[in-house]
């Protein structure tokens, strides 16, 4: 095997970086994309969303769910905008409110929820997507106080006296912002959460995620409420050889250089391995 630049970065599609992990057993090797920068990435951004979706998965699972309460999906809109930015800021911050409010908080246990940006230069259509413990929510409930959370209670007092006077035919209908709540499978609405963490839609609106300072600094995978901690290794499974089948034998080159050095050459399986990634120690 050819000898790799210092640590084993090495080019294999264009400019994308990659670490090769050798495996100790038989030789076999796996070379693991390193992360770019760019949080959208095709190529390191997948193994991004397989930890949020272990970390999710095992949320989900193991947190005890109290009688009369469901996992929901709720989505929460806002009025399209021209700044990405200030649409992003007034969506996080009226989700603040919602939680603040203590209806919400005597029916909403914990939550997980994502960011999602899409539409067009100069209007912008920022929503949340959430999976939320909870109790029932009635849909026109939660739709008027989503709306008094993003506007103020003053200014939906307003809209709904206008409202009322413009329809005075369907006096049932009420004014508000757009919101969507089900009880679905879980595992559907898991790949839906996931997809967002570094799929940002179509190249426009990834161009928005990369220049807008406040999308760039922002956590895409936010929890909310009292949520269970999973274990440290939940997303760093121990990935078998794909060659002889072992598990736990993976070392990088600086690994072996580093652990053949301390044993003083003594260790048979690391000379083997040295051998195996073309690796001579002076």
């Amino acid at each position: 095997m050819a000898k790799l630049d210092p640590y084993l970065l090495q080019e294999l599609e264009g400019k994308h970086l990659y670490r090769m992990f050798i495996c100790t057993n038989c030789g076999h090797s796996h070379h693991a994309p390193l992360y770019c920068g760019d949080r959208f990435c095709d190529v390191c951004g997948k193994f991004r969303r397989f930890k949020v979706r272990q970390r999710m998965e095992f949320i989900i699972t193991n947190t005890p769910i109290p009688a009369k309460y469901f996992w929901r999906h709720v989505t929460l809109t806002i009025p399209n905008c021209f700044d990405v930015a200030v649409g992003f800021d007034l969506l996080k911050k009226s989700f603040h409110r919602l939680r603040q409010l203590l209806w919400w908080k005597r029916i909403c246990a914990q939550g997980l929820y994502t960011y999602e940006v899409t539409g067009t230069t100069g209007n912008w259509h920022v929503h949340i997507h959430a999976l939320i413990l909870s109790q029932w929510i009635p849909f026109h409930y939660l739709k008027r106080k989503w709306t008094s959370a993003v506007i103020g209670r003053k200014a939906y007092a307003e809209m709904c006296r206008t409202w009322a006077e413009d329809h005075p035919l369907d006096p049932e209908s009420e004014p508000g912002y757009h919101v969507y709540i089900t009880q679905p499978k879980l595992d559907i609405i898991l790949g839906h959460l996931t997809k967002y963490i570094n799929s940002p839609g179509d190249e426009i609106c990834h161009a928005a995620w990369k220049e807008s300072h406040a999308l760039k600094s922002a956590r895409l995978y936010n929890s909310f409420g009292i949520v269970i901690k999973p274990p440290p290794d939940i997303d760093h499974p121990h990935r078998p050889c794909a060659s002889c089948g072992a598990v736990g034998h993976w070392m990088t080159e600086d690994g072996l250089i580093w652990a053949a050095r301390k044993a003083g050459m003594r260790n048979a399986n690391l000379e083997q391995a040295l051998g195996w990634a073309g690796i001579q120690l002076s």
